[in-house]
């Protein structure tokens, strides 16, 4: 479903299409989610090596929800030092700024918590009126990541950013498009069709300018979003162990309001 109007191309690169990924027309589309699927990684290395290959198109199946946030249960069972080697903190985000092509994603249903940060790493982003976004960390008892508290002052200025991190608002498609979270607002349904437009404006363009202009843009913006996730890890690996995260975590399974009490 969603996929059978995309046509295959030869790109000259030994690379299967799986599930995650289909390729057309110099527009390499991936369904990814927050965590980068491993069928997925090498098309990152060839959209980094190859001219030709302009744009990648970011897309999220199904349509209830784009990215709804981290595996609470995977991150908690490692300590900080056992994601700082492993690369957990920093390894979906690199792989994003590495590519070195713009990147757009199409942001249908949720884009919660880590998943609006994946949704922010993005060069522009396409909503429709099902589209939700919210950094919603501190209704968990818990501290932003993913480089949200780089990428959200970056996107909207300091005092907005501070608003989505600080009340765990959810906005909704039109905010978010007057606020600058989103750059395009579609009819329900139309999300993938304006993003792979989008996509193939971009790779109509001469390919050397653009990753020329793209380099230029994203010049720092990769090790600065590093630095702020691992100091953002830091102060989540220390929050895991209060008692407000665990009634956070509690009542997000339950489905309950939370009840913190500041320890």
């Amino acid at each position: 479903e969603g996929v059978d109007h995309f046509v295959d191309v030869d790109f000259g690169e030994n690379l299967p299409v799986t599930a995650d990924v289909i390729k057309q027309n110099g527009i390499i589309v991936v369904y990814a989610s927050m965590r980068v699927p491993e069928p997925v990684v090498p098309y990152y290395a060839l959209m980094r090596k190859n001219v030709v290959l302009r744009g990648v198109f970011v897309y999220e199946m199904p349509a209830e929800a784009f990215a709804a946030g981290a595996d609470i249960n995977e991150m908690a069972g490692k300590s900080y030092t056992d994601a700082y080697s492993a690369d957990f903190i920093t390894v979906g985000w690199e792989r994003v700024a590495a590519c070195r092509k713009p990147i757009i994603a199409g942001v249908q249903g949720a884009a919660i918590g880590a998943g609006l940060g994946l949704a922010m790493a993005a060069d522009f982003r396409v909503a429709d009126p099902t589209t939700r976004l919210s950094a919603n960390f501190t209704r968990l008892g818990f501290h932003p990541g993913f480089a949200l508290t780089y990428t959200l002052p970056r996107l909207l200025g300091e005092q907005r950013a501070s608003w989505m991190m600080l009340s765990s608002e959810r906005v909704k498609g039109e905010t978010a498009l007057s606020w600058g979270l989103v750059d395009r607002m579609v009819d329900e349904g139309t999300v993938a069709e304006e993003a792979l437009a989008m996509a193939h404006e971009i790779a109509g363009n001469a390919p050397l300018a653009l990753l020329a202009v793209r380099r230029t843009l994203m010049d720092g913006t990769a090790n600065a979003a590093v630095a702020a996730m691992r100091r953002e890890h830091a102060e989540q690996t220390a929050l895991r162990a209060t008692a407000d995260y665990a009634e956070g975590v509690a009542s997000v399974f339950e489905r309950r309001p939370a009840h913190f009490i500041g320890s």
